[in-house]
């Protein structure tokens, strides 16, 4: 059972309280500026801690004796791991309790395979970085001893005391039971404080089975039991319990005198540490079952890292200054040319053409930009598809050798390593070379995949991993430890690999050669790099005789920064300038294959790249290098003290790491985590036998976890096998559809959804109830969960869920004898809660559960009113985002906390009812959190007041998304006073203690929402906009309420209320007047028409549909039509719709038109599976399908077709010149047919849309041409029912279509006119995947298709259509994108 702690906080201060959401929500932080300091003091903090007049600790360390005071407080204690000076501030932003420096580090830093190869030396390194942050708050700090660091018991006391006095660290950790007894004694007997760890030891895993669970049968958790009681009695202040079920845990836990930290032990334990890389997701491997991702970091990092490749491939070049290049003595001819308008190629590194406002606009570098613009603004929403093109941007890097890099059929590279005679081809051919710097697997790894040419390992690992002041305290061990780390990936791709000589590696010649062989072979690396000009000459020459490469470095140098100065510009004037210049050469000619140019002047830059005979790469040198290199933190915003001005950030990822671990805390202090799912299980009978063998009683647990615990409650029958429990939800709304879907998809449970609405009851009973939900990488899986209409139920571990839906009408006859509802969820809103109660009464026993989940206040009393004594209310707050998009489909937005206990009239409720819900929610996916007293779960109800009262009534009456209320200053006075009427109410409720104490951090809370949620519609005003009832009265209207009755004046609510019903009645009174303006004698036709056709019904032959058509035309009503060839999708159900939206009957066709096929084409193997295509068309309740016989609709030798002119000389007509005749020909015979008011076509077939348009006003057909969005997939591949052919391989590299397009459309937003430039940027796109075969690329008047060669205002007003044609594989794709000036859109 998971409860809510509030000991030392106000309330749910800390309560992980995601997604308080008016409608549909992602996460909402529950913490309140100026209250996790009073939590803290309150935890930890004493007088000491104040400044002089009591404020905000000045600086609070974390003591054992806090770790202590927590335990005995039973407050959870969070630990996260750290290993690096990023990973430890964001723990010490976030105030974790403890930091864990793990031997962990093998594998997370290093890429090992293990832990076991980790050094003492390595854990000192980083205990010191981890020690190195400065802030005001600590955590206590504990440092894994590794495992050859206490083999004995004198080697564990020296390594303890090292990590102790050189680490900074405050106690140590070891793994082990018995056998680490006369290490344990040693290291107590030294005064340093000593943290167990049994279960899974990962040290020792080899002998344990592998990493596994530990314990799951009797004998085995019984020795973890005695070995972790054995641990607490010798003295160690906690112990880790690693991976063992959590029944055991919880066991351990109440029976021993020490506080237990649990991973992978379930919520049971005294505290919880998870791996910092599995918080952020940043761990590519795999991800443990008892961890959770709060953020997926990892794939930021990829694409801010291929961001910044494609921006340094696709950049500009710059030029030189006159001083400077009269003492070099070297003709300007190349620079000056350059900044000529009339510069010709000569410079070998850019061709500026005629005129002069080509150096403003490059059309592939601003093509770059905008793919960079696209995943900058996915950065900044703290969402990143790290899905770009992972093809080599250069082809050139093949063409050493070429052949031996592809299989055997000549496909696409096997292995490609990129070698120094790469960098010096693509040197030669003018093409950048990218560089960025890496330090660890994760680094690396983005590296690889990003296909940057060069990496290097900079001793910049100092600043960024170590924090320390500068670079010069990185040694050779560190340098070989982070190569080793860095060469450690495999992947595909291999750039060249750099590795920085340090500060004290090459003072010597003799120095040099050594630690630079070693670096080559102990680290890995291809080549060196050293700092400096002539003075390295005896280091350079000795290691270019041990035949290992050397990168020089001239410019600012940052290991001799005190001597130039400090960290500053260099060569800014002529003399400082010529020595830079002279050094760069003196090493080209000396034989360094690559020279680094730091923090100098772009000019100068420039000038000594076209001057000296190697490649440079700049960092703070300007565009005119031949490359780029990067600090890797700075690409993508992880250094937190300053941003250079010479880097640019591609992501903010510092600030998401820090949220994730402050998510990560929240979650574990409030019970959020772990859940039942995150834990391990073992079996009752193994339990059973466990407690007997440790001889120790467990009622604590034998009541929580036995099935006949609460059985004399009398309020609920949780006897039975739970998993048989009969649950009914009542409400099919976005909520209860998502509750009820949840629930009988686990096959556990006999659940029923009981609904008033009888199209959704009738959808699902048909085709089953679509579960689509927003998984966390920004992709949607459907979940179809089965209806059934078989009353007989038994639940099996492998059943499938199954779900019954009925209506209230049906539950009032007496239900057969067994199906009365053990549990009853009453999900509807508000206005309907008595009628809901009503039907509750009629299927609940003397035992049942009635829970009320509903927004709003005050439900649970209308319950009791309606239901009486009968009734054992669980009242509760759920999160969840869901949106119901149509009959029998919803979508699931967002996950959120779901909040559940008992208020002041229900304080009989027994534990174990609340436990009966909460278990029930959690299998089904819902987090749930048992509120420890009615004021937790008071404030918990007050806190989604306060955001669905401002968010709901503002954006129903203002007719917005709810990111529009953000930082808007026209509803800011209006939030204001709405918040403070809020707080007016709950101050005059005596008794009750409001976790936000101002109207500032009630806002805060309620704009966090709407930026969370910021692209969803709030529920009232989608009630308005489809003219039902909102739930006003039991928001606003309850603030309305109490504000009368405790006399506080709430004249803004009173307003807002009132807006908001004379919307409802002005929509009301709008629809009843369209309803009638349609004319009485139509009414009683169209009405036995619809009712007639309440099903859809399936039309086969021409003769039989043009008499429905002829009741259509008489009727008057409007008649929809969708044409297809089948093989549905959802951009085929868009179309459906939009014409049920617009029309009264909705007709599609399915027919496979064999006139638009050529004979080489896949007309036989197109898809076409009519049963399932007439599913979904059922499911959405389409009126007609109409399958005409290919005989009858289409003559073997048809005497008349017709011919579209010109349609040959257009890009899909050239390609296909039969296919717009065959189009035109069957379109016109089923308008004919149907005789539709409004036919509806996909913009995906942009060149067919115009076809028809062209054919309705050339013919004077009679309907109307309506061409919708093109519908794509999650990655912005275009729907199309010949995505089917796509293999893995092939689906993955399709959307590379859509995001050349993209680039063009941004290229047009930014002002660029000229037709072949945005032709240019998309068939540069294109080229980077090696897949694609590209057909065409047409630029075309939108509405005629006519290709054009400039953009003339009147086509840029009336759009033009820019398409792409291509195979991939033996699949031909096609796709388009219509532009408009931002007038026009």
């Amino acid at each position: 059972m998971l409860k809510v702690d509030v000991l030392g906080r106000k309330l749910l201060g800390r309560l992980n309280y995601h997604s308080l959401s008016c409608k549909a929500s992602v996460g909402v932080s529950s913490y309140i500026p100026g209250l996790r300091c009073k939590q803290r003091r309150s935890f930890y903090g004493d007088s000491a801690n104040k400044d002089k007049n009591g404020g905000s600790p000045v600086h609070l360390k974390i003591t054992i004796r806090d770790i202590e005071s927590k335990y005995h407080n039973k407050t959870p204690i969070v630990m996260v791991t750290a290993y690096d000076i990023l990973t430890s501030r964001c723990a010490h932003i976030a105030e974790v309790d403890t930091i864990l420096i793990g031997d962990s580090l093998g594998m997370v830093i290093y890429g090992d395979p293990g832990t076991n190869r980790v050094t003492i030396e390595d854990m000192i390194r980083h205990s010191r970085a981890v020690t190195n942050v400065k802030h005001r708050f600590t955590p206590f700090i504990i440092g894994d001893l590794p495992f050859s660091a206490y083999l004995t018991p004198k080697d564990a006391v020296y390594n303890a005391a090292r990590l102790v006095s050189e680490g900074n660290v405050d106690a140590v950790k070891l793994e082990g039971g018995r056998r680490v007894e006369p290490m344990v004694r040693a290291i107590l007997r030294a005064g340093i404080p000593v943290m167990g760890h049994v279960g899974l030891t990962p040290q020792t895993a080899a002998s344990l089975g592998g990493m596994k669970l530990q314990g799951n049968t009797a004998e085995p958790a019984v020795e973890i039991f005695e070995s972790a009681k054995f641990l607490a009695d010798l003295g160690c202040f906690s112990v880790v319990l690693e991976a063992i079920p959590h029944k055991v845990a919880t066991h351990i836990t109440q029976n021993i005198s020490v506080p237990t930290i649990g991973i992978g032990a379930g919520p049971g334990c005294s505290g919880q540490v998870q791996v910092f890389h599995d918080i952020a997701g940043m761990f590519h491997k795999f991800v443990p079952k008892f961890a959770k991702r709060y953020a997926l970091v990892g794939r930021q990092l990829e694409a801010a890292v291929e961001s910044y490749r494609d921006e340094v491939v696709l950049n500009p070049y710059s030029n030189p200054v006159p001083k400077y290049l009269k003492l070099t003595g070297i003709s300007d001819t190349s620079i000056s040319q350059s900044e000529s308008p009339s510069s010709n190629a000569s410079s070998g590194h850019v061709d500026i053409g005629k005129e002069r406002k080509n150096l403003k606009i490059s059309v592939i570098g601003a093509g770059a930009m905008a793919l960079w613009l696209m995943i900058r603004t996915l950065v900044e929403d703290g969402i990143v598809e790290g899905n770009l093109v992972k093809a080599s941007v250069d082809k050139s890097f093949q063409a050493t050798d070429a052949n031996a890099n592809k299989d055997k059929n000549g496909g696409s590279p096997v292995h490609l390593k990129i070698t120094i005679r790469d960098i010096e081809s693509k040197y030669h051919n003018k093409t950048p070379i990218v560089m960025v710097t890496a330090y660890d697997i994760l680094t690396s790894r983005c590296a690889h995949i990003a296909e940057v040419d060069t990496i290097l390992i900079g001793d910049s690992l100092g600043m960024v991993i170590y924090g320390d002041p500068g670079t010069n305290r990185v040694t050779i061990e560190d340098m070989i430890r982070h190569s080793r780390a860095v060469t450690n990936v495999k992947h595909r791709f291999t750039p060249f690999i750099i590795g920085d000589l340090p500060f004290s590696a090459y003072l010597t010649p003799k120095d040099a050669v050594y630690n630079a062989a070693r670096l080559v072979s102990e680290g890995n690396v291809d080549a060196v790099k050293l700092e400096g000009g002539r003075r390295v000459e005896p280091m350079v020459r000795a290691i270019l005789r041990a035949g290992i490469p050397v990168m020089g470095h001239v410019g600012l140098t940052p290991q001799t920064a005190a001597s130039l100065g400090g960290m500053k510009l260099q060569g800014n004037t002529a003399e400082p300038a010529v020595e830079i210049f002279e050094s760069a050469k003196f090493l080209a000619d000396l034989g360094c294959f690559s020279v680094v140019l730091e923090a100098i002047p772009h000019k100068v830059a420039t000038h000594i790249t076209q001057n000296i005979s190697v490649p440079t790469i700049g960092i703070g040198a300007g565009p005119g290098c031949s490359g780029q290199v990067q600090v890797f933190h700075d690409i993508a915003g992880m250094f937190h003290k300053f941003v250079p001005k010479f880097a640019k950030r591609y992501a903010l990822v510092g600030r998401q790491l820090e949220a994730a671990v402050e998510s990560y805390r929240d979650e574990v202090t409030s019970g959020a985590f772990p859940m039942k799912h995150n834990s391990f299980a073992i079996s009752q009978i193994q339990f059973q036998k466990y407690l007997k063998l440790t001889g120790i009683s467990d009622t604590s647990i034998s009541q929580s976890e036995s099935p006949s615990s609460n059985a004399s409650s009398g309020h609920v029958d949780i006897g039975k096998e739970r998993k048989n429990l009969k649950i009914s939800v009542i409400g099919a709304g976005a909520m209860g559809s998502l509750v009820a879907g949840k629930l009988a998809s686990q096959g556990k449970y006999d659940v029923t959804l009981i609904s008033s609405w009888e199209h959704h009851v009738k959808t699902i009973n048909q085709s089953g109830l679509m579960i689509r939900t927003l998984v966390e990488d920004g992709i949607v899986e459907g979940n179809l969960v089965k209806a059934s209409v078989d009353k007989s139920f038994q639940a099996t571990d492998a059943n499938e869920g199954v779900l019954r839906v009925t209506s209230p009408f049906q539950t009032l006859f007496k239900p057969e004898k067994g199906a009365v509802a053990d549990v009853v969820f009453i999900l509807t809103k508000g206005h309907s809660t008595r009628s809901a109660a009503r039907t509750a009464a009629t299927i609940v026993g003397p035992n049942s559960l009635v829970v009320t989940l509903q927004n709003g206040m005050g439900h649970a009393g209308r319950i009791r009113e309606e239901m009486g004594e009968m009734a054992t209310i669980v009242e509760g707050t759920i999160s969840h985002g869901a949106l119901l998009e149509g009959p029998g489909t919803v979508f699931h937005s967002g996950k959120g906390a779901t909040i559940i206990g008992c208020s002041e009239s229900s304080r009989f409720v027994s534990p174990g009812a609340t436990q009966l819900v909460s278990e029930v929610l959690n299998n089904a996916g819902f987090d749930t959190v048992i509120a420890d007293s009615p004021a937790i779960l008071m404030n918990s109800q007050w806190l989604k007041l306060a955001v669905n009262s401002i968010i709901n009534p503002l954006t129903a009456i203002l007719g917005v998304k709810n990111g529009y209320l953000i930082g808007n200053p026209n509803i800011q006075d209006l939030s204001t006073r709405l918040g403070q009427e809020f707080l007016a109410v709950l101050r005059a409720r005596n008794g009750f203690q409001f976790s936000v104490d101002d109207v500032e951090g009630v806002l805060q809370i309620v704009f966090d929402v709407a930026n969370k949620t910021k692209m969803n519609t709030s529920s009232m005003l989608s009630d308005l906009n489809r003219c039902v009832q909102t739930e006003i009265d039991y928001l606003n209207g309850f603030l309305v309420r109490e504000g009368k009755r405790l006399k506080v004046p709430v004249a803004c609510n009173e307003t807002i209320t009132g807006i908001v019903k004379a919307m409802e009645n002005f929509q009301r009174l709008k629809m009843k007047s369209e309803s009638e303006s349609k004319g009485r004698h139509q009414i009683g036709d169209q009405e036995e028409l619809l009712a007639a056709n309440k099903q859809t019904m399936l039309v086969k032959s021409i003769p039989e549909f043009r008499s429905v058509a002829r009741r259509f035309a008489t009727s008057g009503l409007r008649v929809g039509f969708v044409p297809t060839m089948g093989g549905l999708h959802e951009g085929h159900l868009q179309l459906v719709r939009e014409s049920k939206r617009r029309c009264d009957v909705t007709v599609v066709s399915v027919f496979v038109n064999p006139l638009q096929f050529a004979p080489h084409e896949d007309f036989n193997s197109y898809p076409r599976d009519l049963t399932r295509d007439f599913e979904l068309l059922q499911a959405e309740e389409v009126d007609f399908i109409f399958t005409p016989e290919a005989s009858e609709l289409v003559p073997s030798d048809p005497e008349v077709t017709l011919l579209v002119k010109g349609s040959e000389n257009k890009p899909e007509g050239a390609s296909r010149p039969h296919f717009f005749h065959g189009v035109a020909t069957i379109v016109l015979k089923l308008f004919n047919i149907v005789k539709p008011t409004v036919s509806f076509f996909g913009q995906k077939d942009a060149q067919q849309c115009a076809t028809v348009k062209q054919l309705v006003q050339s013919l004077n057909v009679d309907t109307e041409v309506v061409v919708c969005d093109t519908v794509r997939e999650s990655d912005g591949l275009a729907m199309s029912t010949r995505n089917n052919y796509l293999n893995a391989e092939e689906r993955k590299a399709a959307p590379v279509i859509y995001k050349a397009l993209l680039a063009a459309e941004n290229l047009f937003n930014q002002g660029q006119r000229d037709v072949a430039a945005l032709r240019k940027v998309i068939e540069h796109h294109l080229s980077l995947e090696p897949m694609f075969e590209l057909l065409y690329v047409a630029i075309s008047d939108n509405f005629s298709m006519d290709e054009i060669s400039e953009l003339a205002p009147s086509l840029e007003r009336d759009g033009v259509c820019i398409s792409v044609a291509g195979k991939i594989g033996k699949t031909r794709l096609i796709d388009n994108i219509v532009l408009r000036s931002s007038k026009q859109r």
